[in-house]
């Protein structure tokens, strides 16, 4: 995740991973008033096969 789109910082966590270790989870927040809008075009190409999936489709 990047800074540059708004996201901070929101703590951290530890767990323990499947071969026994310790892991440090770093938590990352977006709040809608830090979001930053990049500028430029978005395009979206295959979502159909997703929305029928989800039972979306018009």
């Amino acid at each position: 995740m990047s800074e540059k789109l708004g996201y901070s910082p929101n703590g951290d966590q530890r767990t323990i991973g499947q071969d026994g270790s310790t892991q440090i989870e770093n938590k990352i927040v977006l709040r809608s008033e830090d979001y930053r809008h990049q500028p430029g075009e978005v395009n979206v190409t295959g979502a159909e096969p997703v929305r029928a999936f989800l039972g979306l489709s018009s």
